[in-house]
């Protein structure tokens, strides 16, 4: 008897089928746990990238009154391809500027469920900050004679695609705004303010801005008849001589009236000088004094005749010195041109007139 199992304790034949019966188990069980550990640790990865898109989308969206929730389960179904037999389980939530999303879904296992592991849960999650900047935007059309019929359309629709893409409903915290600069008069974008994709009203109120009204100003007015009494002293405007007026002269529309208007009892050509430094001037003779100082402008106004209605309507510079032949300065003054380059060229003829000038 212990003979017999003396040998059967020696018999080694039958070991490696003995052996493997009892590493079958646990090597079926560290097979299934590195294959299905390496599903769920891809399946983290892909419910990861999944949730940043969501947030990015959550995070993104200014419109009020917008289901965030269905926004980020929207993302995350679409981006999510790992089978599963459970909805994603997601939990949403914002403080100030930023988006917290997290979420959990149970993945089949392939080799854990023969030990009692049917399913896996992974859970993820992702933050995002919200950001952004105001945006202004200068939008230049081309409405000039070369745009044709179809090229104005393709214009008209681009713009509205760009107003509608660009200017969000929402002005807050960041507003988005663009103005409109025609190259010729004016354009219509046809923006419907109900129609869905174009541009809201209340978005096209805060692209528009209020309309700045009208401004009182005091101490100002216009004067239609009479001496004037408003003195300008303001806004680089001048005075030496009293205030001034504004009239018009028929269709010549409205000239500067800087002083009286002094008659002019004469027009006459003068040559003044001998030899090479001798000139010709038109001498201008007035019926009282002028009070016209050398380098000054006066203007010859309607009503010279006779050979010097070419002056009327012009103006001039005064010129005269000490060496003008005519003894009393106060009631002559010679023309010269606007630039003072030049003494005005006389007439041919030096026919008699009167007129009249002003400063």
């Amino acid at each position: 008897m212990f003979r017999s199992i003396k040998a059967f304790t020696r018999n080694v034949r039958g070991a490696f089928a003995l052996q493997f019966a009892l590493l079958a188990v646990p090597m079926t069980i560290c097979t299934g746990l590195a294959v299905d550990g390496g599903r769920a640790f891809l399946a983290r990865f892909e419910l990861s990238s999944a949730l940043d898109a969501a947030a990015l989308a959550v995070g993104s969206t200014l419109q009020q009154g917008t289901d965030l929730n269905a926004v980020a389960a929207k993302f995350v179904e679409r981006n999510f391809r790992t089978e599963h037999s459970e909805p994603i389980a997601l939990t949403l939530s914002t403080v100030d500027d930023i988006v917290l999303l997290q979420g959990s879904v149970k993945i089949n296992t392939l080799f854990m469920s023969m030990i009692g592991q049917p399913t896996v849960t992974i859970n993820a999650e992702s933050e995002v900050r919200r950001g952004g900047s105001n945006i202004e935007i200068a939008l230049a059309l081309d409405i000039t004679g070369s745009m044709s019929t179809s090229r104005m359309n393709g214009l008209r629709a681009a713009a509205n695609i760009l107003v509608a893409e660009v200017v969000n409903d929402v002005q807050e915290p960041f507003f988005s705004r663009i103005g409109i600069v025609p190259w010729s008069q004016s354009i219509n974008l046809d923006l419907p303010t109900n129609a869905k994709g174009f541009v809201p009203s209340a978005a096209l109120d805060q692209l528009r801005r209020p309309v700045i009204g009208t401004k009182e100003v005091s101490g100002a007015s216009w004067k239609a008849a009479g001496a004037p009494n408003i003195a300008i002293a303001q806004a680089g405007w001048r005075t030496t001589a009293g205030a001034r007026t504004i009239a018009s002269t028929g269709n010549s529309g409205v000239d500067w009236r800087w002083g009286a208007s002094r008659t002019i009892s004469s027009f006459a050509n003068i040559t003044v000088g001998t030899g090479s430094n001798q000139t010709k001037r038109i001498r201008v003779t007035t019926s009282n004094d002028h009070g016209y100082s050398n380098g000054q402008f006066v203007r010859i106004t309607t009503g010279s005749s006779g050979s010097y209605t070419g002056l009327n309507n012009k103006i001039f510079r005064v010129g005269y010195n000490t060496n003008s032949p005519d003894s009393n300065t106060t009631k002559t003054y010679y023309l010269r041109e606007l630039d003072d380059s030049a003494w005005v060229a006389q007439p041919s003829n030096n026919t008699a007139t009167t007129g009249a000038s002003q400063r």
